[in-house]
């Protein structure tokens, strides 16, 4: 589950299948900067079968992220490379 944070650093949490959730937004590589966070969606780009982000930034002071799911726990970020 993502939650942004409103002009805070977002979350990644994992659903540890117990009732508990323990945030992996730093070991997936999700390294968003303080900016004004209004909202995420998921979904699979590129038809690999694997969930990739889309964070959107409401004053773009840095720009939204695009996520790519590496498919290993971990993301890339690479908005620019698509004009994001």
């Amino acid at each position: 589950m993502y939650a942004g944070n409103h002009f805070g650093s977002p979350n990644l949490y994992h659903n540890n299948g117990n009732g508990t959730f323990t945030d992996q937004r730093a070991p997936a590589g999700l390294n968003p900067g303080p900016d004004d966070w209004h909202g995420a969606a998921w979904g699979d780009y590129n038809n690999d079968g694997r969930l990739d982000l889309y964070a959107a930034v409401g004053e773009a002071v840095n720009g939204s992220d695009f996520y790519v799911n590496n498919g290993d726990g971990t993301f890339t970020e690479r908005a620019s490379d698509f004009g994001i």
